[in-house]
């Protein structure tokens, strides 16, 4: 039962230190999911890794995106800031 237990709670996730530290992790993943030598049980630990560290990525990238500031040359050859 403990084996059943462990694929359906949630994993615990522990934040990546960095965005790249992040996709070093999912690339990771990703080839061993590919690579189809891990058991039932793993494979789904890892997936569902993968599937919190994806989200984790997107929030960052999101957060990033708002922060964007776009350079744009005035008519005067000028560069102005505008925020996004």
């Amino acid at each position: 039962m403990k084996k059943e237990k462990a694929l359906t709670e949630p994993l615990a996730f522990k934040e990546p230190k960095s965005f790249e530290a992040a996709l070093t992790r999912l690339e990771e993943i990703s080839a061993k999911l590919e690579a189809g030598e891990t058991g039932l049980e793993e494979t789904l630990l890892i997936y569902q890794e993968g599937i919190a560290l994806s989200a984790w990525c997107q929030k960052k990238l999101d957060e990033a995106n708002k922060k964007l500031k776009w350079l744009v040359r005035t008519k005067g050859g000028e560069i102005e800031v505008k925020e996004e």
